[in-house]
């Protein structure tokens, strides 16, 4: 997506803050307006025309009065956090693909935004639930991905997911956490030192949730999309029928992502998951040259 429009960003910040915008709704008032700026400054009868109901065009008008886009810029600039729009160049490549692309992402860390388009991410998840046989395999895996030169994207949940984001940063690897909140909310609250260890690695702590955003369970199954959209490939060790990594794994297989599973231990109900994603043409992955070999042919 590009743009001939200059100072975009106070409109896309306002748009995102407001939390009333998402990518499609996004998507349609820039195919109406052909401008940010004017879809922001939209009319009511405008909004009415594309298809927005009165109560949002109510509570999104209200919130435009209020919002000071100086204030919001401010606070990020206080917090050290920054931002990549759709419209720029250095906006993650792969995800750029995806059907519904964040319009804005905030990111925290001393590393990059061209980490992001690293040739080589892995997106890597499973349950909150986690065996000491998934935990095991995963540091495994992980590890032997990062000697390969791989970038981790994880969701830094309780789990399968703390447990590749440690194990990347232990073989002094770089790893991306995608958050289900805004990026300045540690969540799970416990992972705070996880949190500020993989920004000072040069690692990325990413949402497209605005700042000071507490979680809701549907900003998590916006979060799998962003793990899986910013990937090569996804990983998925151990969970159950129900578990967001196959949302993950789904959302993966729908972008056209490889998706790799670790075969579980007998009947353990962390099991059930992997064996409907192998049902479904999931890969098995025994180790990292499982993987990375699927990927460079």
């Amino acid at each position: 997506m590009l743009s001939k429009e200059h100072d975009l960003l106070p409109y896309l910040l306002g748009f995102s803050a407001s939390l009333l915008i998402g990518p499609v709704r996004f998507q349609r008032l820039y195919t109406f307006f052909g401008s940010v700026k004017d879809a922001w400054y939209a009319k009511r009868s405008d909004l009415r025309s594309i298809g927005f109901s009165d109560d949002l065009i109510d509570r999104f008008l209200r919130f435009r009065d209020r919002f000071s886009f100086d204030a919001y810029e401010r606070r990020l600039h206080q917090k050290h956090i920054r931002v990549v729009t759709v419209f720029d160049a250095t906006y993650p490549i792969l995800l750029r693909q995806i059907p519904d692309p964040p319009f804005l992402l905030y990111y925290r860390g001393n590393g990059d935004i061209s980490l992001t388009s690293h040739p080589l991410p892995i997106g890597a998840v499973g349950t909150r639930r986690a065996t000491h046989y998934g935990k095991t395999v995963t540091r495994r895996i992980i590890q032997g991905l990062v000697a390969h030169g791989c970038v981790i994207v994880s969701g830094m949940a309780k789990g399968i997911d703390a447990v590749a984001h440690v194990s990347c940063l232990d073989r002094g690897g770089q790893t991306i956490a995608v958050l289900g909140s805004g990026v300045d909310v540690v969540y799970p609250p416990e992972h705070v030192a996880l949190y500020f260890r993989i920004i000072a690695s040069g690692g990325l702590i990413l949402s497209e949730m605005p700042i000071s955003c507490k979680p809701q369970a549907y900003m998590f199954r916006l979060r799998n999309r962003i793990i899986s959209g910013m990937s090569r490939g996804v990983l998925v060790v151990e969970g159950g029928k129900r578990s967001g990594a196959l949302i993950t794994a789904k959302y993966a297989a729908e972008q056209g992502r490889d998706v790799f599973v670790v075969s579980g231990q007998g009947k353990s109900l962390m099991s059930v998951g992997p064996e409907i994603l192998l049902q479904q043409g999931a890969i098995v992955a025994t180790s990292a040259d499982d993987i990375i070999r699927e990927l460079l042919v």
